[in-house]
């Protein structure tokens, strides 16, 4: 699995009401390899949610059709998720070069906070 490459996996989420778990849903959704080891991969999410500005983490993609996505999508890049490597499915694209810099940008932005 290479790095900047696009999969779809599946996720697992909690849902939380005044601090209790009272559910647990997953679902498939793109994500970025950022770490890979034995069992684990480590991953960004990516969302068809907006950018939100409360959160500098999160990069717009540009060319979200060129990467293999199926509507305008944000990358979060202000957290992680660890998932097991058997819940990756497939690669499904890559970002362009143009992406790829701005990705990198964001992430030199953050490093500096």
């Amino acid at each position: 699995m290479d790095s900047l490459d696009l999969y779809k996996a599946l996720v697992w989420y909690t849902v939380e009401e005044e601090g209790q778990v009272v559910d647990i849903m997953c679902k498939s959704r793109p994500v970025v390899i950022i770490g890979d080891s034995t069992y684990l991969v480590e991953v960004f999410e990516i969302t068809s949610h907006e950018v939100r500005d409360w959160d500098s983490g999160d990069y717009k993609i540009i060319d979200w059709q060129e990467a293999g996505l199926n509507k305008p999508s944000v990358l979060r890049l202000s957290y992680t998720t660890k998932i097991v490597k058997t819940l990756i499915k497939n690669k499904i694209g890559r970002f362009t070069l143009r992406d790829i810099k701005g990705i990198t940008d964001k992430l030199k932005e953050i490093d500096k906070r």
